[in-house]
């Protein structure tokens, strides 16, 4: 495996952990341990903390990305009203006639809703459920897709083509949900 620059802190080695992950599907400790330059006690603590926060699933050495189906279920609503407070809040940084990148994801699904009063929007999105909620909006705004390679874990296109078209374009505002992780 091919080591970048290492990450610096908690947070951002649980990110990592996280993006190897979604890349691979399935990650061991030694794997982790040896991407990362740390100790084997400091990525299990990691991956615990991570299966405790539902995003993942441990196994014997290692663990799994956390099943789409098992997902699904946990969303509970509370959940959901956070999404939506936190969709209703971005929204309202929006104004009429901005350029925006939205991400793929379901609290960025949450926030499309909430944009519907908005005029002459340009919205860029690599995700296909997104594109289908923007046609759907009263005001419809101007919709541009990333293109790249389709990533069936994020749904959403992914990659260097994806990049370039993002870097060829002005933007006011870029929405994307963060993981926090604990």
């Amino acid at each position: 495996m091919k080591r970048t620059g290492q990450p610096r802190n908690t947070q951002q080695r649980r990110h990592a952990i996280m993006r190897h992950l979604q890349q691979q599907g399935e990650v061991s400790v030694e794997q982790l341990v040896q991407l990362l330059d740390t100790s084997e006690v400091t990525i299990r603590k990691d991956l615990t903390v991570l299966e405790s926060s539902g995003f993942l699933l441990r196994k014997y050495g290692g663990a799994i990305l956390m099943p789409k189906e098992i997902i699904d279920e946990n969303e509970n609503e509370e959940l959901s009203k956070r999404k939506l407070v936190i969709a209703k809040a971005a929204a309202e940084c929006i104004r009429d006639h901005n350029r925006i990148i939205v991400d793929s994801g379901s609290t960025t699904a949450a926030l499309i809703k909430q944009l519907n009063r908005k005029q002459g929007l340009i919205v860029m999105t690599n995700s296909l459920s997104v594109a289908t909620e923007l046609r759907a909006l009263e005001n419809e705004p101007t919709l541009l897709m990333t293109g790249g390679t389709w990533d069936i874990r994020s749904e959403s296109f992914q990659g260097k083509v994806a990049e370039q078209v993002l870097r060829s374009y002005d933007f006011d505002q870029l929405l994307l949900v963060q993981m926090v992780l604990i």
